[in-house]
């Protein structure tokens, strides 16, 4: 962990982004061995998902890079953020409490509904 953090103030301190951190990792010889065996695992795992038709676009490169950060866009995305954050309100504006059950006590609704606030909270700090 410690080795993440100096690596963290590294790159903040010579003013440089993430991505240009990784963007210079890109010349390195083994990028290419390496963007491959990512698209062999993404393509291993999820051919036969519906996260597939976000990366199906990549197999004939075999762009292991742009195929993670096309799922990174839209698992991670603004549309999934507005999304959850859509949710969110939803199960607040349609839930009340109307009593105990065997199978949903007051904690579970108190529990439902700081899931909810954490959520809405998440996005809006974004």
């Amino acid at each position: 962990m410690s080795d993440l953090v100096s690596v963290d103030s590294s790159i903040k301190s010579n003013g440089a982004s993430y991505n240009s951190a990784i963007d210079r990792d890109l010349t390195v010889p083994e990028f290419d061995t390496d963007n491959e065996t990512v698209w062999n695992l993404l393509k291993k795992f999820l051919s036969s998902t519906v996260a597939w038709s976000y990366i199906m676009d990549y197999a004939e490169s075999r762009d292991g890079r742009g195929a993670w950060k096309a799922l990174l866009k839209n698992y991670e995305g603004v549309t999934s953020m507005k999304l959850c954050k859509s949710e969110a309100r939803e199960l607040v504006k349609n839930n009340s409490y109307t009593g105990e059950t065997a199978a949903h006590g007051l904690d579970d609704f108190i529990r439902t509904f700081k899931d909810a606030f954490y959520f809405e909270d998440l996005w809006l700090s974004c």
